[in-house]
This record gives C-alpha cells, sequence and structure tokens, in this order.
C-alpha cells in the first residue's frame, strides 16, 4: 500500500569508513515484507551517529544513511504489516529490528537480540527525505509532541528514562549523572520528576550555571573528589554515565553506596578501563551496562516527558547542513540538539 512518492529523493550518506556526509540522490524503493517507508519530518544528530562514520561495530556497511532518531508519516506499507496504517505519525530509534528466533528475544528481551539490525548503522537511518524501516522497530508517537524535540528523547533519552527505571533505587535516593549539555539536564530532570535526590556530576563552572545548580546539586569533578563528596551525602544508590569516558569510573565506584549500582548507557572510542575489583566485592556494588531500549521502552518514555512536560532545547538546520549539525552533535556541552529539519 503506497501513496504518491517520487522517483528519487536526498538522502546524507557516508560512503567509506572515516569519510565525510555527502548528499545523494537514492532511488526510490518500495517496501519488502514487513516494512513501512517513512517520511521524514525531523531527524536527529547524536554523537553516537560516528559509530557509523568510524565503522566501530560489525555489520556497517557503505554507502551508509546514518541516524537512529527520526519521526516522520508512513507512506508506503509493505506485505503484512497490519498493525499500522498510512499517516500514521511514527519515529525509529537505535532498535532497527530482531529476528525473533535467538534465545533472547524467545524470551522477549527483544534489545538483545543476537541478529538485532540498528537504523542508520546496520540498515539505513532517517538522515534523508524518506527512510524505509521494519515495521516491529516503528515507535507510536503521542499526539502534540514536537517532532524536533522528540528526536532527542528516542535513544540516549529513552535509555536514561529505561536505566533509572530499571535500577534498585526508591524515591527520595540520591542518584548520580554524569553528564553535560541537554543530554545531562535531561537526565537530571528524568531524576527528580521520578522523585530521586539527584546531583549531576560534570566539569567546569560553567555548566553549573548554565544549569542553574546549587553546592547540593553539582559536583565538579575537575576540582572535587567526587567520591568523598557523593560519600559525604550518605552515598549514590545508583551513579547513571551519560558520557563515554572511562576515567572517571573507578572514584564513582567508591562513591557508591553499599549495594549501588553504577549503570553505563553509552560508549565511545575509550572502551578499557582499570577496575576497582575490591570496592565491588566488599560493599555489594555492581557494575552495568543498559543496551539501547525498544520500541515500547522508547513509548513509555515519550509518554512520561510529556506528562510531566520535560523540555529539550533544540537547533533546527535544514538537512543539507548536516555536515554542521554533525559538528554540533560532537560537542557534548551543548545545550542544544542539532536537528535535520525536512522540507
Amino acid at each position: 500500500m503506497q501513496s504518491h512518492h517520487p522517483k528519487s529523493y536526498m538522502a546524507a550518506q557516508i560512503c567509506h569508513k572515516g569519510g565525510k556526509l555527502e548528499m545523494k540522490e537514492v532511488d526510490w524503493k518500495e517496501p519488502r515484507k514487513g516494512e513501512i517507508v517513512v517520511k521524514v519530518i525531523a531527524c536527529g544528530v547524536a554523537r553516537s551517529d560516528r559509530i557509523t562514520q568510524d565503522q566501530l561495530l560489525d555489520g556497517i556497511k557503505y554507502p551508509r544513511t546514518p541516524s537512529h532518531e527520526f519521526v516522520g508519516e508512513i507512506c508506503a506499507i509493505g506485505d503484512d504489516v497490519k498493525h499500522l496504517k498510512m499517516k500514521d505519525m511514527v519515529a525509529g530509534s537505535w532498535h532497527g529490528g530482531h529476528c525473533n528466533t535467538c534465545t533472547p528475544c524467545r524470551a522477549g528481551d527483544f534489545a538483545c537480540c543476537r541478529e538485532r539490525e540498528i537504523n542508520g548503522v546496520t540498515r539505513d537511518g532517517g538522515m534523508a527525505e524518506y527512510v524505509c524501516m521494519s515495521s516491529e522497530a516503528c515507535i507510536m508517537v503521542p499526539k502534540s509532541m514536537d517532532p524536533s524535540e522528540m528526536t532527542a528523547l528516542l535513544c540516549h533519552g529513552a535509555t536514561i528514562f529505561n536505566s533509572l527505571n530499571t535500577m534498585c533505587v526508591s524515591p527520595g535516593e540520591l542518584v548520580g549523572i554524569h553528564g553535560a549539555g541537554g543530554l545531562g539536564k535531561l537526565a537530571c530532570d528524568m531524576s527528580r520528576c521520578m522523585g530521586y535526590r539527584t546531583v549531576l556530576i560534570g566539569e567546569g563552572d560553567q555548566l553549573k550555571r548554565e544549569m542553574n545548580l546549587g553546592p547540593q546539586s553539582f559536583i565538579d569533578c575537575l576540582k572535587m573528589d567526587v567520591a568523598k563528596e557523593l560519600m559525604q551525602m550518605g552515598g549514590a544508590k545508583v551513579i547513571l554515565c551519560c558520557l563515554p569516558e572511562s576515567k572517571h569510573i573507578p572514584s564513582f565506584i567508591q562513591g557508591l553506596q553499599a549495594n549501588g549500582q553504577l549503570c553505563l548507557t553509552t560508549m565511545g572510542h575509550d572502551a578499557r578501563c582499570d577496575m576497582p575489583i575490591a570496592p565491588l566485592i566488599m560493599r555489594r556494588r555492581t557494575l552495568l551496562g543498559c543496551p539501547p531500549p525498544t520500541p515500547l521502552q522508547v513509548e513509555d518514555c515519550l509518554r512520561f516527558c510529556k506528562m510531566h512536560d520535560i523540555r529539550v532545547k533544540v537547533n533546527k538546520m535544514p538537512l543539507k547542513e548536516c555536515n554542521k549539525a554533525w559538528e554540533e552533535a560532537g560537542n557534548p556541552d551543548s545545550m542544544r540538539k542539532p536537528v535535520l529539519m525536512m522540507d
């Protein structure tokens, strides 16, 4: 089933490892069985899109259209898609589809599917006028939410929400957020709305001023002993690492209370760390990772943010300025999310 569509459309593509984004004209392809085509309205640009540029995961082939954060309207539907209809507003995130046959899938744990596809990584993403996606990876979006703001919630925002939602922490307990810029603010807003006593762990006075934080709400990891400061507050029950920096992890572990949890939500080039083993064992502390969420978990995040009026700041740009947006996304201190808007 399809509406009127062009014979071709424009897409930003990475044509080789380490290459810059290039605008290309792409031929229209009808959706295959179980797929849909979405006319993109807004496309978020994230630091993690560099995984595609630098070929940091298996299964990346070029040319590839990046971006795993996009919102749009269904304009074509393949065979055997029963739960969606034309002109539905939907979104795509990191999760690009699952196999349904591996052991995690059979247990309903689609986030850990061994053969999982990734939008913008192992299949083309949303940095284009149109994107073809697996219908099972489709996210139904709430009405009246700004599509451009929504892009900031679809992947890392939803990962943060899902992490906080599944940790062993109760309202009133201390949660530390290691973050910066708009993402750090988003994580703090979510944590506070869940009822947790929240402290941001970041770098520099500028971040403290921009977020209007008091002395009990901010720990400067450049000037202060993070573990000591956290323990003076009673120790953190949970510390959420929203930045891919392993150098601080040992001090974070020391800042956890007994039975505390340190959760990693993202990865970078610095993927190794010297780990203090004794503090983990002696106080039953836990180090764990949280994978990007499934479509249903993203929908939960969107409803939560709408209910609590959690807003994000964005910087809207046209698709042709994709390389400028790419550079802005590389700045973790930015308070605005770069978002490409389609004409």
